[in-house]
């Protein structure tokens, strides 16, 4: 009888045992609590490259003056905006000795010409006298008609007067010409200016000296290894300092470095922002990401991977890139979310 008492006993300990057994299986699979190597997805890649606001040309212009020159301008205001041939900077040099030794020379050679001028109307006209002559004087026509030494010794030296007076002349015009030229270059370092060589902004540097900016744009850093990621034409945001975001393109990439070393060597890009920026200030540029990042061995036939959402496996197709050892999606998964390991 006891034997029995004890087998319903170990009968019934055995069904309870497993039944829990079942019950505890059912309650892990509901749960989700299953056994798969998963991966959790971050997110998204952003880079990051640092860079600052430089002009994309800068020019030289001097305030200082020359020897025996005097600044007579008003200074311009640091940071004004100029345009291009704007006049910058006036200065006065003392070249009055110079300038009246000149212009009496000119008014000299001009004085000498009116001069010779008249003489040779004078001889032109006693010239054509002579040679007219009068008709009712018998004595002329004789000297004319019989005397043929007469008439050369008479016409000779009254051409060659004019024609002398006509090549002083010619000398002296190519003199006042000569000296007008010298008049203007000595007017022009007498009142010497310095203007704007291109259209921007005037800048006083701490050392002191002046130059005009031209636009401001944005000049970024990238080292070798990242260089490829960059593009001319991409889309990129610059973060200033205190956190405001503006658009920007990329447009331009040096070709050689602006440092090197035996390790690494460094580039710039410029880049376009969409709003004004201040020469010299600091910003962060931030490309295109390269989406959700995914291993490869979360990844199936390079075109699918699987989901787990509540203890399931769910298929789930993407558009995928692959970067290395990584695949790369901008849809179709979001943060947080688990993919199943192989």
């Amino acid at each position: 009888m006891s034997k029995r008492i004890d087998y319903a006993i170990w009968s019934i300990c055995t069904i309870f045992l497993i039944l829990a057994i079942v019950v505890v299986a059912l309650f892990n699979g509901k749960n989700g609590q299953v056994n798969y190597k998963t991966y959790t997805v971050s997110s998204r890649e952003e880079t990051y490259y640092s860079g600052v606001v430089a002009p994309n040309q800068k020019q030289s212009v001097s305030d200082k003056p020359l020897q025996g020159e005097t600044l007579t301008s008003t200074p311009m205001k640091n940071g004004e905006k100029v345009t291009k041939g704007q006049t910058l900077f006036t200065f006065n040099k003392d070249m009055s000795t110079q300038i009246s030794s000149v212009n009496a020379e000119i008014q000299q050679l001009q004085s000498t010409n009116a001069s010779l001028q008249s003489a040779s109307s004078v001889n032109d006209t006693s010239s054509t006298s002579s040679v007219t002559g009068d008709s009712s004087d018998s004595s002329t026509i004789g000297a004319f008609v019989g005397d043929d030494s007469t008439s050369s010794d008479t016409s000779t030296p009254t051409t060659s007067s004019a024609t002398d007076n006509s090549a002083e002349i010619v000398q002296n015009n190519a003199q006042i010409t000569s000296d007008q030229n010298k008049l203007a270059e000595l007017n022009q370092e007498a009142n010497r200016t310095v203007t704007a060589p291109i259209a921007g902004t005037l800048i006083k540097e701490t050392n002191g000296s002046y130059y005009v900016y031209g636009k401001p744009e944005v000049l970024g850093n990238i080292n070798e290894y990242a260089l490829t990621s960059i593009h001319n034409n991409d889309d990129v945001q610059v973060y200033k300092n205190n956190g405001k975001k503006m658009y920007g393109t990329i447009t331009g990439i040096d070709k050689a470095p602006y440092n090197s070393s035996s390790s690494v060597s460094y580039y710039h890009f410029e880049v376009t922002a969409d709003q004004n920026l201040t020469y010299g200030m600091h910003v962060q540029i931030k490309t295109s990401s390269k989406g959700y990042k995914i291993p490869s061995d979360a990844v199936h036939d390079d075109d699918y991977v699987y989901v787990l959402k509540n203890g399931k496996k769910k298929k789930t197709y993407l558009n995928l890139n692959k970067n290395g050892d990584f695949y790369y999606t901008h849809s179709g998964l979001k943060a947080g979310q688990k993919l199943v390991l192989d």
